[in-house]
């Protein structure tokens, strides 16, 4: 089953610039340019992946601390009852 990962970034640029983000979720697909700090994603298959985000302000500076990343792991669950499921 897949998964469904909401990520949300909270990404400040210092002057108060407009942020595009960028997306890597870590198991091959991208979102670049977003302008939104809220995208969903969804894993197809079960293994750990590191997804990381970057942010870049509307006059084309690099924010601080940047990228950030998280790892996730994405096992199969049910629909029903959200228990894991053996594989």
């Amino acid at each position: 089953m897949p998964l469904v990962v909401e990520f949300t970034a909270n990404i400040v640029d210092s002057w108060g610039h407009a942020i595009k983000y960028n997306w890597d979720f870590g198991d091959g697909q991208t979102a670049s340019n977003t302008t939104s700090n809220q995208i969903k994603h969804t894993y197809a298959d079960k293994n750990n992946y590191t997804a990381m985000v970057s942010g870049v302000s509307d006059i084309q500076t690099p924010t601080a601390n940047c990228p950030a990343s998280a790892t996730i792991d994405v096992k199969a669950w049910t629909n029903q009852n959200q228990q894991e499921v053996a594989p």
